[in-house]
């Protein structure tokens, strides 16, 4: 399946390379690696063999979708339980 980038915050995110470009915790910022987990609250993730959880609400993410184009996501768009973001975001 094609991903577009209007549909990533509908889609799932698990397996999506994902970079932290903006974070009220400077520590986070720049990590990048590919998302292994979700959940209401946070993402995830493998940067330099080490597992980083980021919570949503404070990033902003730049994720990558199979079709090669990068996408800029604010968290708190996507700081709802995975199977409730389609219906919270057509809203």
């Amino acid at each position: 399946m094609i991903l577009k980038s209007s549909d990533l915050p509908l889609h799932e995110l698990i397996g999506l390379e994902v970079k932290i470009i903006k974070s009220n915790n400077p520590s986070l910022k720049g990590k990048k690696g590919i998302v292994q987990f979700e959940t209401k609250n946070t993402l995830h993730f493998e940067d330099e063999n080490k597992m980083i959880i980021a919570q949503k609400s404070i990033c902003n993410f730049l994720f990558h979708t199979n079709t090669g184009e990068a996408v800029n996501l604010e968290g708190n768009k996507i700081a709802f339980r995975p199977e409730d973001r389609i219906r919270t975001v057509r809203k």
